[in-house]
C-alpha cells in the first residue's frame, strides 16, 4: 500500500533484495525524487551479482525506445549488446522513466509480444502524491503487482548520515540525524536521499563555514 494510506501500520514491508531473489512482473510506484531509477540500477546490478549462470536483467530507458516493433528489438539487442550477454541471457527487463501514455503502452505490449515470459518491472513517477495509489493503465487484462517506494525512516536516515561521515570524527551521527529530521519537517519535504544528502551538505557547509569564522575571530584577538 502507498505511504498515504489510512491503514500503513499494518503494511507488511519488503526490500530490494526480496524482488532481486524472486524478480517478478510488478510495478513500482512513488512520487518524483524518491530514487526509482537509483532503485532499478541497484536491481539489476545485484541481479547479475547473485546470477549463478550470468544471467541478467537489462533496465531499459522508456524515453529512448521507439514506439514500434522493430525499434523495441533493435533497442534491446542493443542493450543486450552493450551489456555484453545474449538476448536468451536476459532474465527479466525493468522500465525506467514509465508514463502512462499511448506511446509507452504500445512499445509494452510489443515487449510482451516479442519476449513471452520474461517478467518485466515497470518504475513509475508520480507527480501527485494523492493520485499514487490509482491504477496504472495497461491494454490488457492482466492484473499486475503494484508496490510502493515510502519515505526513510529515522534508522535509513541514520544510516546515510553514518556512510556520508565516516571521515569526519568531529560530529556526533545521532545529532546530526537528528538535525536532518528536523530539518527536513520543518521545510515540509520528503525524507528522500536526495533531500537528506542536500540537507546533510547545506548543514556542514554552514557547520564548516562558521567554525571558520571563529577560528578568524580568534586568531585576530590574539594579534591584538
Amino acid at each position: 500500500m502507498p505511504e498515504t494510506n489510512s491503514n500503513r501500520e499494518d503494511v507488511v514491508m519488503m526490500t530490494q533484495n526480496d524482488l532481486i531473489k524472486a524478480f517478478r512482473p510488478c510495478i513500482i510506484r512513488a512520487p518524483k525524487q524518491f530514487g526509482l531509477t537509483c532503485l532499478g540500477c541497484f536491481i539489476a546490478l545485484e541481479y547479475y551479482r547473485q546470477s549463478k549462470t550470468g544471467a541478467a536483467v537489462a533496465m531499459l530507458d522508456m524515453t529512448k525506445m521507439p514506439n514500434h516493433k522493430q525499434g523495441v528489438i533493435n533497442y534491446v539487442d542493443a542493450r543486450c549488446k552493450e551489456l555484453n550477454i545474449g538476448r536468451v541471457s536476459a532474465d527479466g527487463f525493468i522500465l525506467d522513466n514509465w508514463r502512462s501514455d499511448k506511446q509507452t503502452r504500445r512499445i509494452l505490449r510489443e515487449l510482451k509480444t516479442e519476449y513471452k515470459n520474461i517478467p518485466i518491472v515497470i518504475l513509475e513517477s508520480v507527480d501527485d502524491c494523492t493520485q499514487i495509489a490509482n491504477a496504472i493503465e495497461i491494454e490488457d487484462d492482466e492484473v499486475v503487482e503494484t508496490l510502493y517506494l515510502w519515505a526513510l525512516t529515522r534508522s535509513r536516515i541514520r544510516e546515510l548520515v553514518v556512510a556520508y561521515l565516516q571521515e569526519i570524527d568531529t560530529l556526533d551521527d545521532n545529532l546530526v540525524t537528528k538535525k536532518v529530521i528536523e530539518d527536513i519537517d520543518a521545510l515540509n519535504i520528503h525524507r528522500t536521499p536526495l533531500n537528506c544528502l542536500l540537507i546533510l551538505k547545506l548543514g556542514l557547509a554552514g557547520a564548516f563555514e562558521q567554525k571558520l569564522t571563529v577560528s578568524t575571530k580568534f586568531d585576530h584577538a590574539k594579534t591584538l
